[in-house]
């Protein structure tokens, strides 16, 4: 049976809110896409364009996944018909608000990205 951590002292799992294998793959994952895309070039763009820019994909996206990590996500519950009527809404909008891409509507373009909602 496990002992229950001493008074003051948090478990383990507060500490670490992560798997330690999975966080290592993920980090393996994009320093191979780093390394692959430092080899990519276009004309007119700067060379390591691609590589820069998904480096700072990578950061942001590795900050939204700490933050979340710290969330508790039961309390999704509460907003689930919000979030329900969101993603209704943002499929509808698609329709309307959409760019065409190579025959297809598929997302909503955005000044920094493009919000895909299936």
């Amino acid at each position: 049976m496990g002992a229950a951590p001493a008074p003051g002292r948090r478990p383990l799992s507060l500490v670490l809110p992560f798997d330690p294998v999975l966080a290592l793959a993920v980090i393996g994952i994009c320093a191979c896409s780093l390394i692959t895309l430092s080899t990519v070039t276009e004309r007119g763009l700067p060379d390591g364009f691609y590589m820069k820019r998904q480096a700072i994909y990578f950061v942001v996206g590795t900050l939204l996944a700490a933050a979340l990590s710290r969330a508790d996500y039961s309390r999704l519950r509460e907003l689930k018909y919000g979030i329900y009527g969101f993603i209704i809404l943002s499929v509808v909008a698609v329709r309307f608000a959409g760019a065409d891409a190579l025959g297809a509507r598929r997302a909503i373009q955005l000044p920094f990205f493009s919000f895909q909602a299936s």
